[in-house]
């Protein structure tokens, strides 16, 4: 253990709360990104696509414009049971991307560490792990339903452990590589989701082979057999223009069967199958960088409606709606809260895409019923909803395409599930001594 150690308090230079701004422009305010809560995640591995654009005075922003090295910590979070507390640090190359004035919403707070006393990516991570190993829930409160984090309280008396400087920046540096080869995975699995989308979008969506062959062209970059599957003509559906001989059917001509998940939240455990939540599901993709474990002694419980395997399309149907998944290989989880799952017959790489895209979703909103506390829809309605109705043959060609780019995402996601889980293993060891960074390196090597 580190013999020297400091109030968090004293290892800043300040400490801010967040600005939320105006969503409109206004004279005399200033364009930032604002990061809220819900967008950690996405800053942590240096994606900025879901941050808002919003306007803020100018001598406000002044004073809360974000830095390279500053650390954000959440000041509240949702209802009961969410714990607050969760850190993410601005590095250069997120500011270099934005190139704009980037701030954080209120409910957040930013701490700008003093370098000469401590390498801030260091205090980051020790951060990180206070929050991950749940020692933060102490300093959380519930008001008017909200969990919040009495940071004020937390600076003044947890002790932060300092090894010499050179150390920090080994600890800190070894830390970000892990860190930078998950979000090497994580920009490379959404190139590849990417690429199916828009063959999904360009076959059964805007039907460019079909508008190729009514202009008397053939469709681009697709061999005779497979152009022959698309018909030349447009006609009128329910739905809109689609393919002449093409229809619709239902949810229920093509799925198992759609399954709900318990109405309940299991007790926590450290270790065991992963309790998959609507936090879990990010629109098109399951993310797991941050999990609630169940035991295995309860594992009989929760899957006793369903067991969600590989090849099932997961989806929100309260709260945050319209989110939709592909279970992978291997994963050994239940379904929580709020969510449920459609089990296709085959093809599932084409219903996937038909629920995430443009048309269903679209659809969905029109099948939204408002709730006094969260808006739904109704699984009882789901079987019923309509799925694109294309030849077997024409599906059979797009699964044929998407199989192995999926099989490539699933194998990343696979690899960032191993990196992450030997970075949580690894980081409490290190901030405490318990081992030393060339040790952690070899078992990185190892893992690879």
């Amino acid at each position: 253990m580190w013999s020297d150690t400091s109030k968090l308090r004293d290892l800043l230079l300040l400490t801010k709360d967040g600005e939320w701004g105006k969503s409109e422009p206004d004279q005399g305010l200033t364009e930032a990104l604002v990061i809220r809560g819900t967008d950690f995640a996405e800053v942590r591995y240096g994606d900025l696509e879901s941050i808002p654009t919003r306007y803020i005075d100018d001598t406000r922003l002044e004073r809360k414009r974000l830095r390279a090295g500053d650390i954000l910590i959440e000041t509240a979070g949702g209802t009961k049971g969410q714990p607050t507390g969760r850190t993410v640090i601005i590095r250069e190359v997120l500011l270099n991307r934005a190139q704009r004035n980037v701030t954080c919403a209120s409910f957040a707070r930013f701490l700008r560490a003093d370098p000469t006393k401590v390498l801030p990516e260091y205090l980051y991570w020790w951060l990180q792990e206070h929050y991950r190993s749940g020692q933060m829930d102490q300093h959380q409160v519930q008001h008017t339903g909200i969990a919040r984090f009495q940071y004020t309280r937390f600076a003044d008396c947890v002790l932060v452990p300092l090894p010499p400087r050179s150390m920090q920046e080994r600890i800190a540096e070894f830390l970000d590589t892990v860190e930078r080869r998950i979000a090497v995975l994580r920009r490379m699995n959404k190139t590849l989701e990417a690429i199916s989308q828009t063959l999904f979008r360009s076959w059964f969506v805007d039907f460019d082979p079909v508008q190729a062959k009514a202009e008397g062209r053939h469709p681009a970059a697709m061999d005779p057999e497979a152009a022959a599957l698309f018909p030349s003509k447009l006609v009128d559906s329910k739905l809109g223009r689609i393919p002449e001989g093409w229809g619709h059917q239902k949810v229920s001509d093509v799925v198992m069967g759609v399954f709900d998940g318990p109405h309940a939240t299991p007790p926590e455990a450290t270790h065991g199958p992963i309790f998959l939540g609507i936090k879990n599901l990010t629109g098109t993709a399951i993310d797991l960088s941050e999990v609630r474990h169940i035991s295995e002694s309860d594992w009989p419980q929760w899957t006793k409606r369903v067991e969600p395997r590989q090849g099932d399309i997961v989806f929100t149907y309260e709260a945050t709606l319209g989110h939709f998944a592909l279970i992978p290989p291997r994963l050994r989880c239940c379904l929580g809260r709020r969510t449920a799952l459609a089990r296709p017959k085959s093809d599932c790489h084409f219903l996937f895409h038909w629920f995430v895209g443009e048309s269903f979703q679209r659809f969905l909103k029109t099948r939204i019923h408002p709730g006094a506390t969260v808006d739904r829809i109704l699984l009882t309605d789901f079987p019923s909803y309509p799925v694109l109705a294309t030849p077997q043959a024409l599906v059979d060609r797009f699964e044929a395409l998407a199989a192995p780019i999926w099989s490539r995402i699933h194998a990343n996601q696979s690899e960032s599930r191993v990196l992450a889980d030997l970075r949580d293993t690894l980081l409490p060891k290190l901030l405490s001594g318990e081992i030393r960074v060339n040790e952690a390196e070899d078992q990185l090597a190892a893992s690879a």
